[in-house]
């Protein structure tokens, strides 16, 4: 951890920074060991009756322990995660709460999840030549609806972007985009291109 003469922690992944984002998290945050990873929290609750405001980052999670606390009963994947997310609302009223966010995973290993080996089926692709181990979400909070506004996962072979929506009901929808991978011979001149 690195102290800026602002008082902003500067919170990276240990190593090569590509590997996950900067996240800036005041000293005066609330913070604890949690979902496999270090939890940031601050905000304001105004006495008045106005919408709290709220900050939220979670920083060098692992994603199979993460599921594991949140009550997913065998996750089949593995990763490290990183999420920002700036909420109003209430917490003691989900329905209320709006903001945005995002959600970094590096090092992961998707092509294990049912979904995704379909995924490639569809494609024509085995999961090892293409494995995602790298996703980019950027998502808003809508009451208890979260619009997907940029999904992008990254692998050796194909990568995919697109948007879509979740619930708290775990409902999904989602419209994906295929393209060769900027790994590859034919994605890395290709893409200027586009």
């Amino acid at each position: 951890l690195s102290q800026t003469s602002l008082g902003h922690k500067n919170i990276v992944k240990k190593g090569n920074l590509a590997d996950g984002p900067a996240l800036d998290v005041t000293a005066h945050d609330v913070t604890a060991e949690t979902l496999s990873g270090k939890l940031y929290v601050s905000g304001i609750e105004p006495l008045d009756g106005r919408r709290a405001r709220y900050q939220v980052r979670l920083v060098e999670a692992n994603l199979k322990d993460c599921l594991l606390d949140l009550g997913e009963p065998n996750p089949q994947t593995n990763g490290d995660l990183w999420m920002q997310c700036d909420l109003t609302g209430s917490f003691t009223n989900l329905s209320s709460m709006e903001g945005k966010g995002n959600v970094w995973l590096r090092n992961a290993n998707l092509y294990q999840l049912p979904i995704m080996i379909r995924l490639f089926n569809l494609l024509s692709v085995r999961p090892d030549q293409s494995a995602f181990d790298a996703v980019d979400i950027s998502f808003g909070i809508d009451g208890d609806r979260i619009p997907i506004e940029k999904l992008s996962l990254d692998g050796n072979l194909v990568s995919l972007t697109g948007t879509g929506w979740v619930n708290m009901r775990r409902a999904v929808h989602l419209n994906l985009d295929a393209n060769v991978s900027r790994r590859t011979i034919v994605g890395a001149v290709m893409r200027p291109l586009q």
